[in-house]
């Protein structure tokens, strides 16, 4: 039942993407051409953008239907553009006692989120107010 696509001369394709069902962002690593097929196998519209500064937006960004968290070291421009791009709300935060790259040490979906289990109840709070949207 799972679908693949490999994308070619890219490795760790999580650190450099991150989508919820309907939406994406993704590093300018990908080419023009890798972004549309990307497009068109996950059905999804996808953003090139930057977190922090950095092309490593998937490891800096979880993302659900319903709303984001974002590494805390993200300008509050990108933080915006990202928030109008989805069109949902979302907070900046860490998990895992301080990991600004949260793509690493959450998974979530629109029903519920696991955390590392470094993550302190600060951050627990943190990603549930962004998460919610």
């Amino acid at each position: 039942g799972i679908k693949v696509k490999r994308i070619e001369n890219v490795t760790a394709v999580g650190n450099l993407l991150s989508a919820n069902d309907y939406k994406g962002v993704c590093s300018s690593i990908f080419s023009a051409k890798q972004r549309k097929e990307i497009e068109k196998f996950l059905g999804i519209e996808l953003k090139t953008a930057t977190v922090a500064g950095s092309d490593i937006v998937g490891a800096s960004i979880v993302v659900t239907n319903k709303g984001f968290v974002l590494n805390k070291m993200a300008l509050d421009s990108e933080a915006e553009a990202i928030e109008k791009h989805f069109g949902i709300q979302g907070a900046k935060g860490t998990a895992n006692a301080g990991d600004c790259f949260v793509g690493n040490s959450i998974i979530a979906n629109s029903n519920a989120a696991i955390a590392g289990i470094n993550t302190t109840g600060f951050e627990l709070a943190r990603l549930d107010e962004g998460l919610r949207g």
